[in-house]
């Protein structure tokens, strides 16, 4: 695994170091932004591939992770209680109304509460 991951980090962040070196060297003006893209958006993806070596060859990483699916897709969602001293999470749902303006000066809000 650390063999996969060590020539995975090489291998996304190599194109991303050459282009980048390159530019440090050379005139970076004749390096199309296309082509300066590209090293930098693999490189980015880097964080993709580790969960991904570890799930297809680690057992117990792959084991966990079902567990964790297991956990969050249960039967027992989120509950709401109605009870006020328990620490729950309550869902709120707000109905925003767009057309409905609001008053814009001082005098306005005064002369509508009269």
């Amino acid at each position: 695994i650390a063999v996969l991951i060590s020539i995975g980090f090489i291998g996304c962040w190599a194109p991303y170091g050459l282009v980048s070196l390159w530019s440090v060297l050379n005139d970076s003006s004749k390096i199309p932004p296309e082509v300066s893209l590209l090293p930098c958006m693999f490189a980015k993806s880097s964080t993709v591939y580790n969960p991904l070596i570890y799930y297809f060859f680690s057992q117990s990483f792959k084991r966990e992770v079902k567990q964790l699916s297991w956990l969050c897709l249960g039967s027992k969602p989120c509950q709401v209680s109605n009870s006020v001293n328990t620490n729950n999470i309550y869902m709120v749902s707000v109905n925003v109304r767009s057309k409905e303006v609001a008053p814009e000066t001082l005098q306005e809000i005064t002369q509508s509460r009269q």
